[in-house]
């Protein structure tokens, strides 16, 4: 008789995400190496990689809520769950649309926030500790990436933050004060995280006391521009991906799973490339190349990540339901 062939490994989550984040935190320290010795690329450089590097992974990362639908929505609303969940989504990010347009500052307030709360839930590796306790813990560990510009490149920040208010001026030292203050803030948050990452492994508890150092360091010598690309794509959106990519396919191999990732999350991308051009080319009187992008990534950002939210508060609800 011939050998079945063998079946692929389970994936493991925790070990491929370990690896992963030991990885791209020595990364992150050459690239901030670079920094220093060769210095900041220049505006326009730092503009342009931010946009491709957000068009190539952060929007295939929020890409994926299609098929995140789908397992949620598909059985229970039928063959026109794309058409009802589709409707639904772009409606939430017109609404987002609109509210920074009307509402500009409390537009980015809620980006800021909501953002440091997001990222910071995904960034966190403390399980069981209630809703209050997370929400405190997420909003301290997502102050790195959102308080640390504010606090270290307040004159730059202030420019793009009245770029994208549309602005005359933002005031940098308002900027700075309340970066600073936020830090400080998120101190205590940021040490009880890795107290209550006790129960883990030696490995797992010296990455969490790590990883907040060397962001802190690449949020401090990095313009923010440069380092806000760095964190949303390679440690979000990469790690965020890997998570929807082996719980969607627990029993296979980590290639096999990030293949199947990238196939459900290729239709949608492609789908808001051209959402997103339209909107450069809607935009484009309204600044220089550099403002231009600095406003379709982070107005966009904002807008789609409302439903993007609004859908992982759908999934965590379904999945603490009782079956």
């Amino acid at each position: 008789m011939n050998a079945q062939p063998a079946a692929p490994a389970p994936t493991n989550t925790g070990s491929v995400l370990a690896g992963y984040t030991w990885s791209i935190s020595v990364a992150t320290v050459l690239a901030g190496a670079l920094v220093l010795t060769l210095g900041a690329p220049s505006p326009l450089a730092s503009a342009i990689i931010m946009v491709t590097a957000v068009a190539l992974i952060g929007l295939p990362h929020g890409a994926y809520d299609l098929e995140v639908a789908r397992r949620l929505f598909a059985g229970r609303l039928g063959k026109a769950w794309w058409l009802l969940f589709g409707g639904a989504y772009l409606a939430l990010a017109a609404l987002g649309l609109g509210l920074w347009l009307a509402l500009p500052w409390v537009a980015l307030t809620m980006l800021l926030v909501g953002g440091a709360i997001h990222w910071g839930l995904d960034d966190l590796e403390c399980d069981n500790l209630g809703r209050p306790r997370r929400t405190w813990l997420a909003l301290s560990r997502g102050a790195i990436p959102v308080a640390s510009p504010m606090a270290f490149h307040a004159e730059t920040v202030s420019t793009i933050f009245a770029a994208i208010l549309g602005a005359e001026a933002v005031d940098a030292s308002h900027v700075q004060i309340a970066g600073f203050a936020w830090l400080l803030a998120a101190c205590p948050g940021i040490v009880a995280s890795v107290l209550w990452a006790r129960s883990h492994s030696t490995a797992s508890r010296l990455r969490v006391l790590v990883e907040p150092i060397v962001l802190l360091g690449w949020f401090f010598v990095a313009p923010p521009i440069l380092a806000f690309t760095l964190y949303f794509c390679f440690w979000h959106s990469v790690r965020h991906s890997l998570r929807s990519a082996m719980a969607a396919s627990p029993n296979t191999s980590v290639g096999s799973a990030i293949l199947e990732y990238l196939k459900a999350s290729a239709l949608p991308t492609v789908l808001t490339w051209v959402l997103a051009l339209a909107a450069v080319l809607a935009w484009s009187g309204f600044g220089d190349a550099v403002q231009v992008s600095w406003s379709i990534v982070f107005i966009g950002l904002f807008a789609l990540t409302i439903p993007h939210v609004t859908l992982e508060w759908f999934e965590a609800r379904e999945h603490s339901t009782p079956t």
